[in-house]
């Protein structure tokens, strides 16, 4: 599973080998109303920041692991 924190319907996501962080997000469906300001994928306790702007212009999307977190803030 990967778990989502931020404004989503599904807090949880069952993980597969070819999940993104986009694909996440969809998943998880995102329910802000505005795109985020910020996100981060935390994994075994490091923090990694993820661009917006550079996720929905397809520029970086990062593969996901397994009890990764993706945090989604407004």
């Amino acid at each position: 599973m990967v778990w989502i924190r931020g404004d989503v319907k599904n807090r949880a996501v069952p993980w597969d080998e070819e999940l993104t962080l986009s694909r996440a997000i969809i998943a998880a469906e995102f329910t802000g109303l505005w795109d985020p300001h910020a996100i981060s994928i935390v994994r075994s306790g490091q923090s990694y920041k993820v661009n917006p702007r550079d996720l929905l212009k397809q520029r970086d999307d990062p593969a996901l692991q397994p009890g990764d977190v993706v945090v989604i803030e407004r």
